[in-house]
């Protein structure tokens, strides 16, 4: 991308691009415990390296997309000139690299369901082996979706809590997490201890999976409050009673204040490919009001590698 429309000191691009990385480090929970890899840059499909376990050997053909998700935020060219002094480039890239972030999380969690029709659906850059595949968003999902991101590439890619909705609509275990139902009169709605079970079998439907663990629980931030709240009475919080397997937990904007997640991550059984380190920063133009437009970007593919990789809890 072009990086020469405003006329700035080396040093203030690489403050700007600092920044970015930084914001995206903090609003991307997926990148703190889902390993990345480095792909080409004009890639458009990955292969997966998915292990066919009947046949025991590495499937050699099946490839998922990469999806490119980009927003854009404009300075007049006042900003632009005094960028050095009220860093007002910054502050905006900044706010495009929350959003790119929460974007991010969307891809690998909710996969194209989570992609609104539409704006936020440019139309496909895509040139790939075979023709793309559309999955219809949910609506109750898109609506998760930051509105000034848009998907320019990538069809037919699902993300982990489809692969997680669906293991749990396969085993007869309970994953609910039902309501404390012995609060005092006019107390908020807590869920409590009453997490911890129902995380104990989806770990347990995992490792019968042959997905031995460790393991990272998401869930929504109301919910991740909750468990960080002390039990009734006790200075004992939910999150002291799950179980050691739990390596990671973190509240997730991406998913919807019903669903959690339990999810594999030993064995090199999930990553993300990309070709960038960081989102990619560039000048795109001058608009038709004299602004001028900034793109930032990201390419990413969710390769899951071996069947059941995360088991999804339900709240009521």
């Amino acid at each position: 991308m072009n990086t020469q429309g405003p006329q700035w000191d080396p040093a203030l691009w690489e403050g700007i691009r600092e920044a970015i990385a930084e914001e995206a480090a903090r609003g991307a929970v997926t990148r703190q415990f889902i390993p990345q890899v480095e792909i080409g840059a004009t890639d458009t499909v990955v292969l997966v390296d998915y292990f066919d376990e009947d046949n025991s050997m590495v499937a050699q053909d099946l490839t998922t997309p990469v999806v490119e998700i980009s927003t854009t935020f404009a300075l007049s060219d006042e900003q632009m000139a005094r960028e050095a002094s009220h860093h007002e480039a910054r502050a905006a890239a900044m706010g495009a690299a929350r959003a790119l972030a929460q974007a991010e999380d969307m891809v690998v969690l909710q996969g194209e369901r989570g992609v609104p029709t539409g704006p936020s659906r440019a139309p496909s850059l895509n040139n790939t082996f075979t023709a793309p595949v559309t999955i219809p968003p949910d609506p109750n999902i898109s609506a998760l979706w930051p509105s000034i991101v848009t998907v320019r590439s990538g069809h037919g890619f699902e993300g982990l809590a489809e692969y997680a909705r669906r293991a749990a609509s396969v085993y007869s275990t309970n994953f609910e997490v039902r309501r404390v139902t012995n609060l005092p009169p006019g107390s908020r709605t807590r869920w409590a201890s009453n997490l911890v079970e129902p995380v104990n079998n989806a770990i347990a439907t995992l490792f019968s999976a042959e997905q031995y663990g460790p393991y990272a629980l998401l869930t929504h931030p109301t919910k991740y409050a909750d468990a960080q709240t002390p039990l009734e009475n006790s200075r004992i919080k939910a999150v002291d009673l799950l179980p050691s397997d739990i390596q990671s937990f973190g509240g997730c904007r991406s998913l919807t204040e019903n669903e959690g997640l339990v999810i594999a991550l030993g064995g090199n059984n999930i990553d993300v490919a990309t070709p960038f380190s960081r989102y990619e920063l560039g000048f795109l133009r001058v608009d038709d009001h004299g602004r001028n437009q900034f793109r930032l970007r990201h390419r990413l593919a969710l390769r899951v590698k071996r069947h059941t990789p995360a088991v999804a809890i339900k709240y009521l």
